[in-house]
């Protein structure tokens, strides 16, 4: 039986489909597996490490643990429209008692908790790729 879920969808740095498995392990063992399937060359020691690194990269990751009814997101510094569209259309762990994200900003991730607040960050980081140069359409 699955003892969580790790998603991934990536930036635009990478195309690849959003990456979503039912986990028997750990979570880093997931994340491992997805960074080298991708060619992403980063540290990934810990889960949580592992998940702020791939944040850092600019990929969005979900950790959820089952046992603890725990769901936790790691947002990178800008979300593209595809991640938002994520969030809006799939964020669906009602159920989870805890639902957090650590958003990087700048060099450091703040905790955020709540779908609620938890979407108003990823609306907010998407208004930042709208606007950003990186962004080519």
């Amino acid at each position: 039986m699955s003892i969580g879920k790790v998603i991934i969808i990536t930036g635009d740095n990478i195309d690849a489909p959003i990456y979503e498995e039912d986990i028997f392990t750990s979570h880093i063992d997931y994340i491992r597996s997805f960074a080298n399937d991708n060619n992403i060359e980063a540290s990934l020691e810990s889960s949580q490490e592992g998940a702020c690194e791939m944040a850092r990269l600019g990929h969005v990751v979900v950790k959820v643990e089952n046992n603890s009814d725990l769901c936790i997101s790691y947002l990178p510094k800008v979300i593209t429209d595809r991640q938002r569209d994520w969030f809006l259309n799939n964020y669906r762990f009602e159920n989870h008692m805890v639902e957090g994200a650590f958003s990087l900003n700048d060099d450091t991730f703040i905790k955020i908790n709540g779908k609620n607040n938890i979407l108003k960050e990823v609306e907010r980081k998407n208004r930042l790729y709208e606007r950003s140069d990186i962004n080519v359409r």
